[in-house]
């Protein structure tokens, strides 16, 4: 009997323990999916939601952006330099100007100011000649750039080249003339035409000036217009100087028409396709 009351204690703790232990194994576990705790002093962090950020992320500049503020600050800084150089010409050469715009819509002012400048050189007017090359290199540089070209990645290299075009298509122009003058009988006439192309360079140079500004800071929606509208003009202008450059040439245009056709071609046109072609295939 005393072996019985001692393995039925009641108030025996181990027992109570191991019959716990065998509920506790029955019954499954079930995870706890709350977010949150019983404990009311337990501090929960809940998920931030996007665009709910105290601190907002400031957008990073990107290397497009920095290249069009860079390319906007290289054109401005250009187009001063070019108005600055044009506008001290003109105030030391405004008579000059001023002839050439007369010798260019008057045929008989042209005759008289070559036979003016004939004996003392024509370096005031190649003057403003150079103001139109300069112009032109500009141009060509802008324009080039309208359309997805450029000689080079370096802007300042891009323009020099550009401008070495310019200068060296009307030099070898004018250095081609010289020897068909030294070369045939017909010295007095190529040097007419030396002062007929220096002439319309000019007036092509003024030109220049607002088309070269509506380049650089024009809408992008209008460049291309603004490119053709240019070459069109520019069309005009060489129309009638081919007229007047006829009138020159008169007596030998009737026996040479081949050799005036082949002067068109390797003079005027062919440089400019070359040039166009050196820009879309870089450099």
């Amino acid at each position: 009997m005393d072996v019985m009351a001692q393995n039925t204690n009641p108030f025996e703790i181990n027992s109570r323990l191991e019959e716990e232990d065998t509920l506790s194994l029955d019954v499954p576990q079930l995870e706890n999916t709350s977010p949150s705790s019983s404990n009311p002093f337990d501090i929960t962090s809940t998920p931030s939601k996007p665009g709910l950020n105290s601190r907002q992320v400031k957008p990073k500049v990107t290397p497009k952006s920095s290249s069009k503020n860079s390319s906007a600050v290289f054109k401005f800084v250009l187009v001063i330099i070019i108005l600055t150089i044009l506008a001290f010409l003109l105030t030391i050469l405004r008579s000059v100007a001023a002839k050439s715009f007369n010798a260019f819509l008057n045929s008989n002012m042209l005759n008289q100011l070559y036979r003016e400048q004939e004996g003392r050189g024509i370096s005031p007017f190649v003057l403003l000649y150079l103001m139109f090359l300069i112009n032109l290199g500009i141009f060509l540089f802008l324009s080039l750039e309208v359309f997805g070209y450029s000689f080079s990645n370096n802007k300042i290299l891009a323009l020099l080249i550009s401008l070495a075009c310019s200068f060296g298509l009307f030099i070898g122009k004018h250095f081609l003339l010289s020897l068909v003058g030294f070369i045939f009988p017909v010295k007095k006439e190529i040097s007419r035409y030396h002062f007929l192309i220096i002439i319309f360079g000019i007036i092509i140079g003024f030109l220049l000036v607002p088309f070269n500004l509506l380049l650089a800071f024009g809408p992008e929606s209008t460049l291309e217009k603004i490119v053709y509208g240019f070459l069109f003009s520019v069309g005009l202008i060489y129309v009638y100087r081919y007229f007047k450059a006829m009138a020159i040439a008169s007596k030998f245009l009737v026996f040479h028409k081949f050799h005036f056709l082949l002067y068109i071609c390797t003079i005027e046109i062919a440089p400019v396709i070359i040039i166009l072609k050196i820009a879309q295939g870089g450099i």
